[in-house]
């Protein structure tokens, strides 16, 4: 693990583009799933999830997937859901041009109403903080061992 919070990722990488494969910036699909990758092994030291398609991809593969399964619980959204900071957010493919989206939520002032989160390939395109409704959210991962990270 190189970081021990998501508030120094934010500070080491806001408005950057963490290192992580861009072959082609024209082509962004997939930065969001790229930055979940990077927090999975430089934040959380856990295992790689399997590759997917696209975002919304990782809801389905939750039951097959065991680096997913063992270290996260899966939430399904609610209406009366309010997420805490390292919950992974999950969107349908209405977002992310079919492929869905992905964040990790940031700080402690969540809502009912709203969610701020951590990601990248929302505009701006690099890594950004972003407050968002929940349109189209099928759920949060949500760590099963307190104390990762730190």
């Amino acid at each position: 693990m190189k970081y021990k919070s998501l508030q120094e990722i934010a500070a080491k990488w806001f408005d950057k583009t963490v290192p992580y494969p861009n072959p082609d910036p024209h082509k962004l699909q997939g930065h969001c799933v790229q930055f979940i990758r990077f927090c999975l092994r430089d934040l959380y030291g856990l295992p790689q999830w399997a590759n997917v398609i696209g975002a919304a991809d990782f809801w389905k593969a939750y039951g097959l997937d065991k680096n997913i399964s063992k270290y996260w619980e899966k939430i399904p959204n609610t209406p009366s859901f309010v997420p805490r900071e390292h919950d992974i957010c999950i969107w349908n493919k209405n977002k992310g041009g079919g492929y869905g989206h992905t964040a990790i939520v940031y700080g402690a002032e969540q809502s009912v109403q709203m969610i701020t989160s951590i990601e990248s390939n929302w505009k701006p395109f690099k890594v950004s903080i972003v407050t968002h409704n929940y349109n189209d959210v099928l759920g949060f991962f949500r760590l099963k061992q307190p104390g990762i990270p730190g």
